[in-house]
């Protein structure tokens, strides 16, 4: 028992030792660093929790890191949204490509449509266009949809969910599975791997959707209809974007017209 008794006496002597200091060394010890843990055989474990454990989390503070359980990644809260830590991608370069996304559909069931808006005089192949998406946080370019046929000078394209409302499919120049989309999935209008357009931001899982126009959540259950006020692409999501008009759910009276 003395023995013992010594041990846990040397034992919490350290801990406070190190607590005065202000560094713990794990291994090692290295004085500029607050914590220094070095293995050359295990690693670390930070907390394990699933998307509504994490959700749960009261005010949690800038910078709190995670594993997300459900996603297989790593998150961490940059102050507004959870973002996807370390995905092994970046945002690719900017094409000089003038299309853009003119209004975006995220209604009742497979309601789910883009309109893409060619504001040139000049007929545009959409040879090497793509649609890319990023579900959950995960990378943009992990879904991705190569676009066919060509936009006609100041018109739109439409793609559409193939079980959408026979209104939208009658507006519709192209139908995919891929526009299954929610409210927190980023959305990317790509040419030749250029980046042209941007709905929602890359990494990031928003509760419910992106805010726009003081609307909350207005990526999900809502109809986007680009401001007339904009004529070009825009590669950077901004926090309540306001280049958009937000309209209610299953609002389609000028899919296709811009």
């Amino acid at each position: 028992m003395k023995s013992f008794n010594s041990s846990m006496f040397i034992g919490v002597s350290l801990l406070f030792s190190c607590s005065a200091l202000a560094q713990v060394g794990i291994g090692t010890q290295e004085p500029k660093a607050a914590l220094d843990i070095q293995s050359s055989e295990s690693g670390i474990l930070i907390p394990r929790l699933t998307t509504q454990q994490r959700d749960a989390i009261v005010n949690p503070p800038e910078a709190l890191l995670i594993y997300n359980s459900d996603l297989k990644s790593f998150e961490f809260y940059n102050g507004s949204s959870w973002s996807a830590l370390g995905s092994g991608t970046s945002t690719p370069p900017k094409s000089n490509s003038p299309l853009y996304f003119s209004e975006y559909g995220e209604g009742t069931g497979n309601n789910k449509y883009l309109e893409i808006y060619n504001p040139t005089d000049k007929a545009i192949s959409l040879l090497g266009h793509q649609i890319w998406r990023g579900s959950n946080g995960n990378p943009l370019s992990n879904t991705k949809l190569d676009l066919v046929g060509e936009i006609e000078a100041y018109s739109t394209f439409v793609v559409a969910n193939p079980n959408a409302d026979p209104f939208i499919l009658s507006k519709a120049s192209q139908t995919s599975g891929l526009l299954n989309f929610t409210g927190d999935d980023a959305l990317a209008l790509v040419e030749n791997a250029l980046l042209v357009d941007v709905i929602g931001k890359e990494g990031e899982v928003p509760t419910g959707g992106w805010k726009v126009n003081q609307v909350d959540a207005a990526t999900q259950n809502h109809t986007l209809r680009r401001d007339p006020s904009i004529g070009k692409p825009k590669l950077e999501w901004v926090e309540n974007n306001s280049d958009w008009i937000v309209l209610p759910s299953d609002t389609w009276t000028n899919l296709g017209i811009r």
